[in-house]
Formats: C-alpha cells, structure tokens, sequence
C-alpha cells in the first residue's frame, strides 16, 4: 500500500530549498512577482522563444487597443501563452488597463536611402524603428502618386535617419528621381520584409 504524501513537509522542504537558492517566497511557490523570473530559470542562461506570426499580430492588436483577452480569443490561444510571449518577446508591461510594449527585437525593412541606387533592405532595432521606416517607404509612394505631397513629403524627411542593429546609419532619400526609379523597378522582396527575429 502506498504511503500517503504529507504535503505539508513536501510544502516546508519546496520554501527552504528555494530560500537557500536566493528565491523569494512567491518564486518558490511558483508565483513569482513583478520582475521577478521563474524558479527554474533562476541560474540558467535565457533563451527566448522563436518569433510567432500569430501571437506577433496579437501584440499588434493589442497595441491597437484591443484587450489581450479579446486578441487571444480571436485567435484561439490561451490568454497566458499569449501574456507571456507578449512580456518575454515584446516587452509587455500592463499598467492599470493598457499594455506598453518595449519590443527590441530586430526586423527586415525596406528603405530608399541617399546615395543608394536601388531600394535597400536592413534590419532595424525593435517596433519604433521598424514603424519609422514604414512610414517613410508609404509616404514616399503617395508623393510620387500626387505632386501636391511633395512638398510635405520633402520637408519631413529632409535630413531624417535610421539606424541598422549593427548602428550604421542611412539617410532617408528625399530625392524625387530616386524614390521615382526605386518604387517602379519594384525590385523588394517583400516576402521577407518585416520579418521579426527574436532577440
């Protein structure tokens, strides 16, 4: 006959073998706090998950607004899976009712950079200098689709840069020949713009 557990025991053992290890009470009981890591990744190095297309347009959604609940229902994966890939990959943290994101992570962009004869692809550092880039490519083609938004266009992108993850710099071309040339010889491979790569 089995031996009845005595969870009691089991529970004091788990609370100072985690005291030994440096572990708050919370971590120990598998319920870590605020910045604080998971007992069984304290001491061992941190590998991130890979990139998820799906959880990545979750994220988009939630910074558009939509609550994390709504987005993990919408695409059928469960609200922790998504809460932790959100905090790990793209720096989630909730405050009250919004998240905020500091996502790093590097992504595939494509750009018309001065002194560059044909539209170029890098990688650029986190969300905010992916956004940058995209702005730029899409009101560079709605200059070159109405001269009344050159003007605009040229005022706002006059001397702008962006920086790639190995910190070399591009200047945004505000060119019109050039952004001309570029956006009709349609030379971007635009399967693998955007690519998000973990950190």
């Amino acid at each position: 006959m089995a031996q009845a557990r005595n969870y009691k025991v089991e529970y004091r053992r788990r609370l100072a073998n985690a005291a030994k290890r440096g572990l708050t009470r919370s971590q120990a009981r598998g319920h870590p706090g605020k910045g604080e890591p998971h007992a069984s990744r304290v001491g061992k190095k941190s590998k991130r998950a890979k990139s998820d297309p799906v959880l990545d347009s979750a994220i988009a959604a939630m910074r558009g607004g939509e609550s994390l609940g709504a987005a993990a229902k919408r695409l059928r994966v469960s609200r922790e899976r998504l809460s932790a890939y959100a905090k790990d990959q793209a720096g989630a943290v909730r405050t009250g009712a919004r998240w905020t994101f500091d996502d790093r992570r590097g992504r595939s962009v494509p750009i018309i950079a001065q002194g560059h004869f044909n539209a170029i692809t890098i990688t650029v550092p986190g969300y905010d200098a992916a956004s940058l880039a995209g702005l730029y490519w899409s009101q560079a083609s709605e200059a070159a689709q109405n001269q009344a938004l050159w003007a605009p266009f040229i005022a706002r992108w006059s001397g702008v840069t962006i920086t790639d993850v190995n910190g070399r710099e591009y200047k945004f071309s505000i060119e019109p020949n050039d952004i001309y040339r570029t956006l009709h010889a349609d030379e971007v491979d635009w399967s693998r713009i955007y690519q998000i790569y973990s950190n």
